[in-house]
C-alpha cells in the first residue's frame, strides 16, 4: 500500500514539474499560422510563395538555426539574424510548380531554433490542375 502511495506521489509530482517547465517556456517563437493553403493553382504557375510570420514572446532572443524543406520544389527563406524579444520575423517559403504532377500537394519546411522546443514545422499545400 505504501509503495503504491510513493509511485503515485512520484508520478503526480512528475506531471506537475512537466506542466510547470511548460508554463514558464522563456524562449519561444509564437506563429500565427503553420500551414498555408494555396488552394487551386495552375501546374504551370512556377514558383509561388506565401509567408509565416512569428514573434518572439520571450524574454531573450532566439535564432532560427537551420531550416529543412522535405522536397527540392520548396525553398525556405529565414532570418538569420537573433530574433530579439517582442520582435517580429517572417519565414518565406517558395513553392515551385515546375515539373511538378498535377493534383494535391503537402510539403513541409522545418525550423532548427534555440527555443526550448527547437522544431517548428511549416506547411504548405494545394492543388495543381492542367
Amino acid at each position: 500500500m505504501m509503495r503504491r502511495f510513493v509511485i503515485l506521489l512520484v508520478l503526480a509530482l512528475g506531471a506537475i514539474a512537466a506542466w510547470a517547465c511548460e508554463k514558464n517556456d522563456s524562449t519561444r517563437l509564437t506563429f500565427g499560422k503553420t500551414m498555408h493553403d494555396f488552394g487551386e493553382i495552375s501546374m504551370h504557375a512556377g514558383k509561388i510563395m506565401c509567408q509565416f510570420e512569428c514573434v518572439n514572446n520571450s524574454d531573450s532572443a532566439v535564432v532560427i538555426l537551420g531550416v529543412l524543406a522535405n522536397c527540392g520544389c520548396t525553398t525556405p527563406v529565414y532570418p538569420k539574424d537573433p530574433i530579439q524579444p517582442g520582435a517580429t520575423a517572417v519565414v518565406q517559403v517558395t513553392y515551385d510548380t515546375t515539373g511538378r504532377p498535377d493534383g494535391e500537394f503537402e510539403k513541409e519546411v522545418v525550423l532548427h531554433t534555440t527555443a526550448p522546443k527547437p522544431r517548428i514545422a511549416l506547411t504548405v499545400r494545394g492543388h495543381a490542375v492542367r
